[in-house]
């Protein structure tokens, strides 16, 4: 990351300026999102905005994989990267 953060394309196919901030605990207020490259999630605050990213362990999960099975994450996202995923890995 670069610039204090960079741009990052979530699985709802949005494209966020996710801060260089990592994210040790997880809290009730956050949102997380998978990024793509699905090694790490961005964190939305409750007011909506993006206040850093984390590794899929402080939600309890080994990768981003394993936390969106067990979420039932949707992957709105239609590029071939995503499609390629959802069937590879056979996600909603």
């Amino acid at each position: 990351m670069n610039r204090n953060g960079s741009w990052a394309r979530l699985g709802s196919g949005e494209e966020v300026f996710v801060p260089d901030v990592q994210i040790y605990s997880d809290k009730p207020e956050y949102t997380l999102h998978p990024v793509h490259g699905w090694i790490h999630l961005a964190v939305e605050d409750g007011d909506g905005k993006f206040v850093g990213w984390a590794r899929p362990e402080i939600a309890g999960h080994s990768s981003v994989i394993e936390w969106m099975r067990a979420t039932q994450y949707v992957m709105l996202c239609k590029c071939k990267a995503c499609e390629s995923l959802r069937w590879r890995e056979k996600l909603p």
